[in-house]
């Protein structure tokens, strides 16, 4: 008689289980859960799989630099993935790795996706490229407009409005990118700010520490923001710089409500998706953080790709009722803890003139952040 063996089926890996489960939680709408059953999975499993299905995710969030770092991590890890590589050119246009993008894309036959990022790389430059014999016509406008409505979920509203104005030759392209939201590219055109004007308006606002120091900051700060840029203003007296920056888009958080205010928030936990602004400016907020440091890396995130942060600080001498204080030494420690870059940090009088230790009414941090 013949002996039968019962065949076992070959167990699911771990990833496989976790791809499993989180389908089934997307499915029913518990998207949150689903990602973090994939990040419960992911750093033990290092699968390109797990990590590349948090990467979308990340993307389909306006994380643009989450995902970079997400797929980087794949992609020198050796993965010969088309998908892989062009979805990481994605996300380093998102976040203006320019010189990445170029280098990832630089066979834009490889696949679609990666001719649709050299494509639109191309628009925001002004150059011509042509996607013909890649795909047919109607899967191009598909294409284009999937990858500009992450860019956009991203921040990128320059990009599709780059796109918008490129004269493509696509049937149905205009059609395919109404609704989208989209705006010009910032001219980064540094204006002149009259000084005398600039501290008129300054003093006639700014009820916090350094006198004469602080106006002459909020001026300097001015120079070195270009028209149009994004510029995140945290202080609990916005009315104080939004005249300065005027030639900029400001979006002004303070803690509590008041004039010129848009946003109430803490310092510690800024309502905004990563990599949003190419300048913050915080004056006199830092000094309110439960948690000065965390506050920072909520700045720090916030920046975009050479992104440039301006913090205002009282020093000791400018001390006042429920605010900290800080030394130079020590908001420099605090900028490379959060990955800043190139940190540099003075204090000064309240006549403007240099202060050292007791005497210091202000201090002043400038930093800038770079995504990789």
């Amino acid at each position: 008689m013949a002996i039968q063996v019962p065949q076992k089926n070959q167990s699911e890996s771990a990833a496989d289980l976790a791809l499993t489960l989180s389908d089934l939680l997307y499915s029913q709408g518990e998207r949150t859960r689903a990602r973090a059953l994939l990040e419960l999975f992911e750093p033990g499993e290092r699968d390109e799989r797990l990590t590349t299905r948090l990467a979308d995710d990340a993307l389909e969030q306006g994380d643009a630099p989450r995902a970079l770092k997400l797929l980087a991590r794949v992609w020198e890890g050796g993965s010969l993935n088309p998908y892989v590589e062009a979805r990481l050119a994605l996300a380093a246009l998102a976040v203006g790795l320019t010189d990445v993008v170029e280098a990832l894309t630089e066979a834009p036959t490889r696949s679609t996706e990666h001719a649709i990022v050299r494509l639109i790389h191309a628009a925001q430059r002004g150059e011509q490229f042509s996607v013909a014999g890649v795909a047919s016509a109607s899967e191009t406008v598909f294409a284009i407009r999937s990858h500009l409505r992450i860019l956009a979920v991203c921040g990128r509203h320059d990009l599709v409005e780059a796109v918008a104005q490129a004269h493509l030759d696509l049937p149905g392209i205009q059609t395919a990118l109404h609704g989208l939201p989209r705006e010009a590219a910032p001219s980064h055109e540094l204006i002149k700010v009259d000084i005398d004007a600039a501290r008129e308006t300054f003093t006639a606002h700014w009820r916090g520490p350094g006198g004469l120091a602080a106006s002459n900051w909020a001026w300097a700060v001015a120079r070195e923001i270009g028209v149009g840029e994004q510029v995140l203003l945290l202080t609990p007296w916005p009315q104080a710089l939004r005249g300065l920056l005027s030639h900029a888009h400001v979006t002004a958080v303070s803690p509590a409500a008041g004039p010129g205010v848009d946003v109430i928030a803490e310092p510690e936990r800024l309502p905004f998706a990563p990599a949003r602004f190419q300048h913050v400016v915080a004056a006199d907020w830092l000094g309110a953080a439960l948690n000065p440091e965390a506050a920072l890396q909520s700045m720090a995130g916030a920046l975009m790709h050479d992104g440039q942060l301006h913090v205002l600080c009282a020093g000791p001498a400018g001390a006042g009722e429920q605010g900290m204080t800080f030394a130079p030494r020590t908001l420099v420690r605090l900028a490379e803890r959060v990955g800043l870059l190139e940190p540099h940090a003075l204090a000064r009088q309240a006549s403007g003139l240099p202060a050292q230790g007791a005497d210091a009414e202000i201090t002043l941090l400038r930093a800038m952040r770079r995504v990789v």
